[in-house]
């Protein structure tokens, strides 16, 4: 009989090479000598593999970006000049590279890299840490074998002069002794004091044999110093001296913010590879130590794993992200969880999945829809790593941008168009973006018509032949519905709002979203605004936001009358101190 250890240890490398195979550009040094033999090359169409009635438009070339390739994706506002820019890595381990927008020429162009020469990255996380209206990084390593030199968590802090933007390192922040394998970051207030704190993911050790698990950790924010406070984590960091193991730890491969439970505190939503059960931290008041707690409930709402995998070991799936919204409008958050599925994966095994929120009630529990995007053959597989929530073509119903891939030519992005039943359709094909191998895809309205265009990059796994390059499809749907685009402002919160829970209340429908714009493995980053639709005739009432900063322990909550008629597309700023003023505002 084997034991629970050696069993664990035996599924756990068999899904680590699953999931590193799709995560990894690392070379083949060693190659079989080529047979000369002819054989007839099968040509795939790795772009779009229906553009006739497409809505969706590649304007890449036309944009400045035609002869970019990326794997990761962020749309931010690097030099705050109001007009989102584009930084992109190159590859999975890489040095980034800076496109600034050109108002005037509506392009994108390269400039000089405000980073110190040199620094590498396999993901980086774009915030303003000390609320100066500019944005600094967070640059993280996964630190596997293609990561050649280890590095922890480093922040760099960015300052606006005469010649633009630069980033210099903040030296001790951080505990720099831990060099984690760390696949994932959130950005959260865990206690609502107006400063960003910041959970760091970590995967597995493999520079051990066998491989061990390393706990996840937990970090407050401060003006001088980034203080460590994982025990705020519940058994997370249990040690066992007889087995020199944290027992608690598990493979966490994407990160993710989301308040469950309604109470105003952001919790967090972990993903885990190996057939280990995720975990929800639900951000609770420890009423003994007069503090914060976390503690998981994922086994209690159902967010863990599905009812079939529970009653055997390891039953789990290999899970890539969980991202929240309220999908059907009843008050309620819902969340998309990604899986990597294979064919040899017995029925056990979770599937991607939509968790629908059942109640009001503590704990929160949900109910789960399973999805599998099968052709109907043998080999399929199946990798959703990324997602995100947007209404494509604004009529109040939000609909979903599914990162499937690795697995060409089948795996390709989904764009999942939700009906007026709340049912799920993809369209991707048919509206012109189911490109092969997708990779770090983001969402932002380029041309600023009120609609989200996709901006997407391209992989190479398991394609020698695809030749990657960057896709920056813009939205050309026809739509009787209204675009609004509202930004956060926080002036006792965090400056962007990251962690608030908005409410766009109108004659039709009540919509709740959530302010989260980086989520999953190695993630990427979504252009800042928060974007609803709504229907023609559709009146808004009330716009409610409960905001990441607490009075007396009791989150700050706002109302606000939007000025002015709406137009086509309309974008406001929302102040945490009451104000709404039309257009976006840098502070």
């Amino acid at each position: 009989m084997i034991s629970k250890n050696k069993a664990s240890t035996f599924v756990l490398l068999m899904s680590l090479a699953l999931v590193q195979s799709s995560c990894s550009s690392a070379r083949n040094f060693f190659r079989k000598k080529k047979e000369n033999k002819t054989v007839a090359k099968k040509i795939v169409n790795y772009g779009p593999s229906s553009t006739k009635d497409a809505v969706f438009v590649d304007m890449a070339k036309e944009l400045g970006l035609g002869s970019v390739k990326a794997y990761h994706i962020y749309a931010v506002d690097f030099d705050s000049d109001g007009a989102t820019d584009l930084v992109v890595l190159p590859d999975y381990y890489s040095v980034p590279r800076f496109f600034k927008f050109d108002k005037k020429l509506k392009k994108f162009s390269e400039v000089t890299s405000p980073l110190p020469e040199g620094v590498r990255a396999s993901y980086l996380a774009f915030f303003d840490y000390n609320k100066d209206g500019v944005y600094d990084i967070l640059i993280g390593v996964l630190n596997q074998k293609t990561e050649l030199t280890p590095r922890p968590l480093r922040l760099f802090r960015g300052q606006l002069g005469s010649l633009g933007i630069t980033y210099s390192e903040v030296v001790k922040p951080i505990d720099r002794s831990k060099v984690n394998p760390t696949a994932s970051i959130a950005l959260l207030d865990y206690d609502l004091d107006g400063t960003l704190d910041f959970y760091e993911g970590n995967w597995v050790n493999l520079s051990v044999d066998p491989p061990v698990l390393v706990p996840d950790r937990l970090f407050k924010g401060d003006q001088k110093i980034i203080k460590e406070v994982s025990y705020l984590l519940k058994d997370e960091h249990e040690y066992s001296r007889d087995t020199e193991t944290y027992p608690k730890a598990t493979p966490t491969f994407g990160v993710g913010t989301c308040d469950i439970d309604g109470n105003g505190y952001p919790d967090l939503m972990v993903s885990n590879s190996g057939g280990y059960p995720n975990k929800l931290w639900l951000n609770l008041y420890d009423q003994k130590n007069k503090d914060r707690i976390f503690i998981d409930y994922a086994k209690e709402s159902g967010f863990a794993q599905d009812g079939i995998g529970d009653l055997k070991l390891l039953g789990a799936g290999n899970s890539f992200f969980a991202t929240c919204t309220d999908y059907n409008n009843d008050g309620i958050m819902d969340v998309l969880t990604g899986e990597l599925t294979l064919n040899i994966d017995s029925e056990e095994r979770d599937r991607s999945s939509i968790l629908t929120g059942s109640t009001f009630d503590f704990p929160p529990k949900f109910i789960r829809s399973e999805y599998y995007m099968s052709d109907g053959t043998l080999n399929w597989n199946q990798g959703d790593k990324r997602a995100v929530w947007t209404d494509f073509n604004n009529d109040g119903l939000i609909d979903v941008v599914v990162e499937n891939s690795d697995f060409p030519p089948h795996s390709r992005l989904i764009l999942f168009e939700q009906e007026n039943d709340h049912a799920f359709t993809d369209i991707g094909k048919r509206k012109g973006i189911d490109i092969a191998n997708p990779s770090g895809v983001v969402v932002m309205d380029v041309n600023q018509d009120g609609l989200m265009d996709i901006i997407v990059g391209q992989s190479s796994i398991r394609a020698p032949d695809l030749e990657p390059k960057l896709y920056v499809f813009i939205n050309h749907t026809k739509t009787t519905g209204k675009g609004l685009r509202f930004y956060l402002r926080g002036k006792k919160a965090n400056l962007h709002g990251l962690g608030a829970t908005v409410e766009v209340i109108s004659r039709d429908k009540n919509q709740k979203r959530w302010v989260e714009y980086l989520n999953g493995p190695l993630p990427s980053q979504n252009e800042e605004g928060l974007h609803f639709g709504l229907s023609q005739d559709d009146q808004i009432l009330e716009v409610k936001v409960t905001w990441p900063f607490a009075i007396k322990g009791k989150p700050l909550v706002k109302t606000y009358k939007l000025p002015g008629k709406l137009g086509k597309f309309s974008e406001f700023t929302l102040y945490d101190d009451g104000n709404v003023v039309k257009g976006k505002k840098i502070k």
